[in-house]
């Protein structure tokens, strides 16, 4: 690596998702000739993904394997920071965060950690909840800087931590997207991949398969429009992606009858194309820090339905998203059902620009570089 560079050491415990995607879309905006980074990861094949999504950047990455990531995270880390002189550490987060902050904090080494995730109220019950919020607590007290990537995930950490610390190491950078890319995508034509009529009706999920991300009530709410509308209208359900508990899922697709309009499809790295190749998307979460991935369907001109979990909330606020309540399977087929009936995929497409300009990443990629420069001041 360049001497004349600034040396960050990225520690990525979970690099999939969003946390992938927020990677690839804020430091792509970095100068490649002012900035180097070593990115510390599990070998995963999203991890290889994302090192595509980074290939213009001076990046080393260093593999962490075995059967205890975070045990060997915790070395990888400690030898990283023994051998090489790095002028910031930036844990991206909260595991990765934990494991950072002693090691960062000895070696006297600026610490920022971002939380890509919000708290839920089971992770603290009972004593070994009670042992964790100990563990985040002292951990977090020796962080530097802490970014929230929105709003919603500032207030949650002060309402379900502590409102104790001092908020001058709090900072909140609301996510963005590189908007190109999404405003600029072309069609893709599911119906001729799949073999479907003309005028079927194309429902999008593009979330990971976990509790989380609510595919379940999507399911549900697909059963009751196939019910009410009968098999002449044919919609069905495209779910993008391959890990979590997709074979579950499937399971219960099969187990409801309607495998027949539910199709289970690869992950996708490039959702330009995935997302106006849809009639409309759902994001049925039940928590999110921050969806990335409503900002996309938005900036693509794409119809798009969200629960109203935090979150996403904040994301669609000011926004044409049809927005339903949380965990409700009637009101999103509700929300389908008026799509289908009457579809409001003009009211979504005057709303491109005006979504181009509130969503650039540009400006988180700058405000992220200041706080770098703030720390590395100090």
């Amino acid at each position: 690596m360049d001497k004349q560079k600034t040396k960050i050491l990225l520690i990525v415990r979970h690099p999939v998702g969003g946390i992938r995607t927020f990677l690839k879309y804020v430091y792509n905006k970095f100068d490649p000739d002012i900035y180097s980074f070593s990115l510390i990861a599990p070998v995963y094949p999203e991890t290889q993904i994302l090192l595509n999504d980074l290939k213009y950047l001076d990046v080393q990455f260093i593999p962490v394997d075995g059967k205890n990531i975070e045990i060997s995270l915790f070395c990888v880390l400690l030898r990283e920071i023994c051998r090489h002189n790095y002028h910031l550490i930036h844990s991206h987060g909260l595991t990765s965060g934990i494991i950072t902050a002693i090691p960062a904090k000895i070696c006297r080494i600026p610490h920022i950690l971002t939380l890509h995730d919000v708290f839920t109220d089971k992770q603290f019950k009972g004593f070994s909840g009670f042992l964790k919020m100990l563990v985040i607590k002292f951990t977090i007290s020796m962080v530097n800087k802490i970014h929230f990537v929105s709003n919603d995930a500032c207030n949650d950490f002060m309402n379900k931590i502590s409102n104790k610390y001092n908020t001058e190491k709090f900072v909140t950078i609301v996510n963005g997207i590189e908007v190109e890319q999404f405003s600029n995508s072309c069609v893709r034509n599911f119906r001729k991949e799949l073999l479907l009529d003309d005028d079927s009706f194309l429902v999008g999920f593009c979330g990971r398969f976990m509790a989380q991300k609510g595919f379940i009530y999507l399911v549900d709410a697909l059963d009751l429009i196939l019910t009410e509308r009968g098999p002449e209208k044919k919609v069905y359900l495209l779910a993008f992606g391959g890990d979590g508990f997709v074979r579950e899922d499937t399971c219960y697709v099969e187990s409801l009858g309607i495998s027949s309009n539910v199709y289970f499809l690869p992950f996708e790295p490039d959702l330009g194309p995935v997302l106006k190749g849809l009639n409309v998307l759902v994001m049925p979460s039940l928590w999110e820090a921050c969806g990335l991935l409503a900002m996309e369907a938005l900036v693509a001109g794409v119809p798009l339905i969200t629960s109203d979990c935090i979150g996403l909330r904040e994301v669609t606020r000011n926004t044409p998203s049809i927005v339903v309540p949380t965990r409700n399977s009637e009101a999103i087929a509700g929300a389908i059902s008026n799509e289908i009936d009457k579809p409001s995929t003009d009211i979504f497409t005057d709303f491109i620009h005006t979504a181009q300009m509130e969503f650039d990443v540009k400006k988180q990629s700058k405000s992220l570089m200041e706080i770098y420069k703030e720390l590395l001041l100090k």
